[in-house]
């Protein structure tokens, strides 16, 4: 797609942009949303390389890889709760599971599929193992069982 500008109008984009910027770490938008406005500035400044500036393309690069963690990490999170809810974890301990097994997946990337959960107890066991320590008012990360 070619997209003819005028010179004016180039440079109202460019402002727009540019004031957009400030803007896209409002909590409004999802990281897939700042990772689309990354593509379409770059694609929209790719045409007007500064060879004088290398600059913006590191920083639309640095930003780029900040976002694919932040997916990672919104992914990861989402599947420890899948986890902890499937294994009947208590629901006051599901957030600090998530925060373990994010940690864990960073330390162990090869472990991690984005498109897929590996239901295993283990996770829970080990995260346990490791910090009980810190929850006195949980016996145990399981819900009571109340017939």
């Amino acid at each position: 797609m070619t997209l003819s500008l005028t010179k004016k109008e180039s440079q109202v984009l460019d402002d727009v942009l540019n004031y957009m910027i400030d803007y896209m770490q409002d909590d409004c938008w999802s990281s897939q949303d700042r990772l689309a406005f990354d593509r379409i500035y770059s694609k929209l400044h790719g045409a007007k390389k500064m060879i004088e500036n290398p600059l913006p393309d590191q920083v639309m690069q640095e930003r780029e890889t900040f976002y694919n963690q932040q997916e990672v990490e919104e992914v990861a999170k989402n599947h420890a709760r899948i986890i902890a809810e499937h294994f009947k974890v208590h629901p006051d301990l599901h957030g600090e599971f998530a925060e373990w097994y994010y940690d864990f997946i960073c330390q162990n990337p090869d472990l991690f599929q984005s498109f897929s959960i590996n239901l295993d107890s283990d996770y829970i066991v080990d995260w346990w193992e490791d910090l009980s320590y810190l929850y006195d008012d949980f016996d145990s990360p399981y819900m009571e069982i109340t017939k």
